[in-house]
């Protein structure tokens, strides 16, 4: 047993990478080794070996990866991700939208509008002014190239994710899928990142995610 104390920064940080080591290598490694070892005892005693399956190698955030624990550990959260904030996005800019065309239409009704000797028409400038600033919050956080994105992300996630699935074991060790599913997640990154950061993505910065991915489908 490993003693430390944990209010030092230091020996907390040891403790942490070396409970860390341990949860990976005797609890959560063991655990899938005895599942294999139930699974496959259990296949060939129904004399059913063809079934057998392999355990996806975890990422231990060092090592190289293969391509199934990319897929496994990269593309599926991804896309998780990515079906979590579309809806988010689209409700917000949705929400904008309407309260944009409710302060002018409040605004077009006010300036006909008279109460007794007195016109509404002198609060009309307030309506224009929350709908300029309900449009103003939409082009600042670029609501719609944000939403355009990340809905493009998510068709092509699940597009490369269902392409995947139809793939045999052979197929999917070739270079030509390593780097499609490498050069396809990074694009689909890059488009959310510079719609959120309101960017415009240059021919360097393609080249730089394609060659990143030459590099990543090499390993």
């Amino acid at each position: 047993m490993l003693a430390a104390n944990i209010e030092a920064p230091i020996e907390k940080a040891a403790f942490i990478e070396t409970l860390q080591r341990h949860m990976c290598t005797n609890v959560y490694g063991q655990r899938l080794a005895d599942r294999k070892d139930i699974l496959d005892h259990f296949l060939e005693k129904n004399n059913r070996p063809e079934l057998r399956v392999k355990i996806i190698e975890p990422d231990d955030l060092v090592g190289p990866l293969s391509i199934e624990t990319y897929v496994q550990d990269r593309v599926r959260p991804v896309a998780a991700h990515l079906e979590k904030s579309a809806p988010k996005l689209n409700r917000r800019l949705q929400t904008l939208n309407v309260l944009v065309f409710i302060s002018n239409s409040v605004g077009a009704v006010l300036a006909i509008i008279t109460v007794g000797t007195t016109s509404l028409a002198t609060f009309v400038a307030i309506s224009v002014a929350l709908g300029a600033t309900f449009s103003s919050v939409v082009e600042y956080q670029n609501l719609t190239a944000q939403v355009t994105a990340t809905n493009g992300a998510l068709c092509d996630v699940h597009n490369l994710l269902v392409w995947w699935a139809g793939l045999s074991m052979v197929d999917r060790r070739t270079r030509f899928t390593k780097h499609h599913i490498i050069s396809t997640l990074e694009r689909c990154l890059l488009s959310t990142v510079a719609a959120k950061a309101s960017a415009v993505l240059t021919g360097d910065n393609a080249q730089g995610a394609t060659g990143g991915s030459d590099a990543a489908a090499q390993e």
